[in-house]
């Protein structure tokens, strides 16, 4: 499939972040400021996020997104005339079979077909060329959780880092003019730099997801996917009523999985 390359980047910004954080921000930064109490907390909290953030990528990326089974078609060829089958329309179709004509077969409700994947998906969302997969029924919940943690990851890596963020933005600047270096301690330059390069990635990965978590988390508290946001004039037939009952439809009931 195309874009496979996309992972890879993203795998990559997963290391770059964690690198700098670890290596520069929690093992040199902190020492030379003087906050070595900080440095086990910190680390704790930033690397469990970031450990769920790329569980739930590498789940999202390598699981099945929902590929419509083998038996789906046994079933039609065992029911025959008695599955009634209706074209597909650019609308809600409760309990109604589609006819992809793509793949030349009947598919059950809520499936589409992704011309990049050349497939029918289950509860098909969208397809995502950051995971190189689909997003659909089985791994929906991964996407959402890999925005979700990564989100937390980039917040909780700028909120504890701020204040060095800011003296190390100061240390390049004042380096730059050829200027004396502040004498409440000393950044040096390429640690500086280091930290501003992970400032700008954190900051410029939390704008793009919390829109794109804000976007999803409104349509999973309906029942509705990507593709089913942009039905018009009908009400949605699988909306509970309920948000956490919605919810619970994609994430299972609360509890430890």
């Amino acid at each position: 499939r195309r874009g496979r390359w996309r992972p890879l980047v993203m795998l990559a910004l997963f290391v770059v972040e964690g690198g700098i954080y670890n290596a520069v921000f929690i093992r040199r930064i902190l020492t030379a400021a003087g906050k070595e109490h900080l440095k086990l907390p910190f680390a704790l909290i930033f690397n469990i996020f970031l450990g769920f953030a790329v569980l739930s990528y590498l789940r999202a990326v390598f699981g099945d997104p929902g590929v419509v089974p083998q038996r789906w078609q046994e079933f039609v060829s065992e029911v025959g005339d008695m599955l009634s089958v209706v074209p597909s329309r650019h609308e809600w179709q409760p309990g109604k079979a589609t006819y992809c004509s793509e793949c030349g077969q009947p598919r059950p409700e809520r499936a589409h077909h992704c011309k990049v994947c050349d497939v029918c998906i289950l509860r098909m969302d969208h397809h995502c060329p950051w995971l190189a997969n689909c997003v659909g029924f089985r791994n929906h919940k991964y996407f959402i959780l890999s925005v979700a943690y990564s989100l937390v990851t980039c917040m909780t890596g700028l909120l504890t880092s701020l204040p060095e963020l800011a003296a190390c933005f100061e240390a390049v600047v004042r380096q730059q003019r050829d200027l004396a270096p502040r004498k409440r301690w000393v950044v040096p330059v390429d640690e500086a730099r280091a930290m501003l390069v992970f400032g700008a990635i954190a900051v410029s990965l939390a704008m793009v997801l919390s829109t794109v978590f804000a976007a999803h988390i409104e349509l999973c508290a309906h029942n509705a996917t990507s593709i089913e946001g942009h039905y018009d004039h009908a009400a949605n037939p699988f909306d509970h009523g309920d948000a956490a009952l919605n919810v619970a439809q994609l994430f299972g009931e609360p509890g430890v999985d």
